[in-house]
């Protein structure tokens, strides 16, 4: 009773046992809605809504998908193309507005605007998921559990999976140590064996995967250390990246590259040194998009200073490649030894 197809009043189903077959005619492309209340032969109503999406073509902006959630088991909606699916437990459920109320979930894929096009990665869209009551019809924006969004990434490549209120200006989201979201954090992802992208999130907004174009920081705390019949060791701790994901360390001696270095290796060995060697080392961090960060401060050698005078000193750091600040020049006061 009081069926509406896409709002407008339908003709009454042909009924057969419990099969209701309503006539619909041809439907145009796009999301369309059939929804109602269903009456026994008691008088005990309970309402239903059936969505369903026409698309013939696939373009660049696929039509958004619906479906009716379920509050005693999982319910899992795909976009078209199987590009992007989420899935809301009965845990997350928020309170009902009423006890017959439903929550509709609604994946849209929306082409990305200017501002995201380029850092878009390729063959993916704006991800908008939203959700409403089925009856209330107000959104549903928070969740009492967190709900799986999966967007896969069939290349392999490293993305940044990302959040954005407006779609203009975006949040990286937290890599997740394994598949479940800690207590008190609002989202986070993680990658499942296949390489798709798993965003657990408490709230609603837009998602999507960005390139990784973003350089990660120099390696830091740079040391050398000289040891007698060992030479010279530099040791560093790896720089970091928004995608948690670093790749190789390289080394340069005198601007040129000496040496890669795996990401769990963290000194390099050089050899004999002596205070007057002329190299000059400087370290720079690889992500595992191949980003490369800017270059470490020049590790080089002090010369020897003992013995000289200020003027002697102060040229001959300059001459080693240092920069001279100021320099207060005071006698040396002769140390008496405590009396027996």
């Amino acid at each position: 009773m009081g069926v509406l197809l896409d709002g407008a009043a339908t003709p009454p189903p042909s009924i057969s046992g419990s099969t209701l077959t309503f006539t619909m005619g041809a439907l145009g492309e796009g999301p369309h809605v059939l929804a109602g209340q269903l009456e026994d032969a008691s008088g005990t109503r309970a309402p239903f809504r059936v969505a369903v999406t026409i698309e013939s073509t696939p373009g660049a902006d696929r039509p958004p998908v619906e479906l009716s959630a379920r509050v005693a088991a999982d319910s899992t909606l795909v976009a078209p193309g199987s590009l992007a699916s989420v899935t809301l437990p009965p845990a997350a459920w928020p309170s009902q507005p009423s006890a017959d109320d439903f929550v509709v979930l609604r994946i849209d894929l929306a082409p990305p605007p200017p501002s995201v096009g380029p850092g878009l990665l390729p063959g993916t869209h704006l991800v908008d998921v939203n959700a409403f009551w089925g009856l209330a019809g107000t959104a549903v924006t928070e969740f009492e559990a967190p709900i799986d969004i999966v967007i896969p990434n069939p290349s392999g490549e490293v993305v940044l999976p990302s959040t954005s209120q407006t779609g203009a200006s975006w949040r990286t989201l937290p890599r997740l140590a394994g598949p479940s979201l800690p207590a008190g954090q609002s989202d986070g992802y993680y990658r499942d064996a296949t390489g798709s992208i798993h965003i657990l999130t408490r709230h609603l907004t837009y998602f999507s995967l960005l390139r990784d174009n973003e350089a990660p920081s120099p390696p830091r705390h740079i040391a050398g250390v000289v040891l007698e019949g060992d030479g010279l060791t530099i040791r560093w701790i790896p720089g970091s990246d928004s995608s948690e994901q670093l790749g190789n360390v390289i080394l340069y001696v005198n601007g040129e590259d000496y040496r890669l270095f795996g990401p769990t290796e963290f000194e390099a060995k050089l050899g004999l040194f002596s205070p007057n060697d002329p190299r000059i080392f400087t370290l720079a961090q690889y992500d595992a998009a191949g980003n490369l960060s800017g270059p470490t401060r020049p590790l080089r050698a002090v010369p020897p200073l003992a013995g000289r005078s200020l003027t002697q000193a102060s040229a001959a750091l300059t001459s080693a490649g240092f920069s001279v600040g100021g320099v207060r020049e005071e006698a040396r006061v002769p140390c008496t030894p405590p009396a027996r």
